[in-house]
């Protein structure tokens, strides 16, 4: 499954807002992946001391993102990753420059070090578990709504391969992949759970995409 960030204009009622490019908030994204068939992103401190040779990162300016190989990665999370930058540049409409660089002492490479601020990365802090809640993202009435499906329990019964859905446990956040979602609800999966942890107290959260024809022990965990 690719999996994509991707900006939807929308309203409180959704959860979501759209962002401007000149209004982004610098942000670093790592990219790890899970297992063999899924992908984790998360945001992480702005900070070089962040950045870590065995995963990839995305380094979103707005205007400019680039992505960087540690030169310990996988061929999975450079493909990702690369995936993501072109749909930033897509989304954006040509207004985003992207460029890729590789953890090599080239040129570029200490032009994406230089862009990073080297300062110490605070302690985390133990946070309060937040809300369960289950959002349902679906396109069936020809435009794109995100809607609540339950909140304060995560029942296993209220998920279907029709949509996709946020699964959010308080301290992450699953997206959940029905088989026969339609393909933009798919594209634009974790672009929601991006925007839809920005509005929450843990928006730093780790967020993990799960197809419905796969099995992640997390989630199931999690769900009732």
């Amino acid at each position: 499954m690719s999996a994509f960030i991707r900006t939807l204009a929308g309203g409180y009622a959704s959860g979501f807002n759209h962002v401007k490019p000149n209004e982004y908030r610098p942000r670093l994204l790592l990219f790890h992946s899970v297992d063999r068939k899924n992908m984790e992103l998360i945001e992480v401190p702005f900070s070089r001391r962040s950045l870590d040779s065995t995963d990839v990162f995305i380094l979103d300016m707005g205007t400019e993102a680039y992505q960087w190989n540690g030169r310990g990665c996988t061929k999975e999370e450079k493909f990702r990753a690369s995936q993501f930058l072109q749909q930033l540049e897509s989304d954006r409409n040509g207004r985003c420059k992207t460029e890729v660089t590789d953890e090599d002492g080239s040129e570029e490479h200490k032009k994406f070090i230089s862009l990073l601020p080297d300062v110490a990365i605070e302690k985390k802090v133990e946070q309060k578990i937040g809300k369960k809640v289950i959002y349902r993202v679906s396109d069936e009435s020809g435009k794109m709504e995100i809607s609540l499906v339950c909140e304060n329990a995560l029942p296993k019964a209220s998920l279907t391969e029709n949509d996709v859905y946020l699964i959010d446990s308080g301290q992450s956040l699953f997206v959940y992949i029905g088989v026969k979602c339609s393909r933009r609800e798919k594209l634009d999966a974790l672009s929601h759970a991006h925007d839809y942890l920005q509005k929450t107290d843990h928006p730093f959260a780790p967020i993990t995409v799960v197809s419905n024809n796969r099995k992640s022990k997390e989630l199931d965990k999690l769900l009732e």
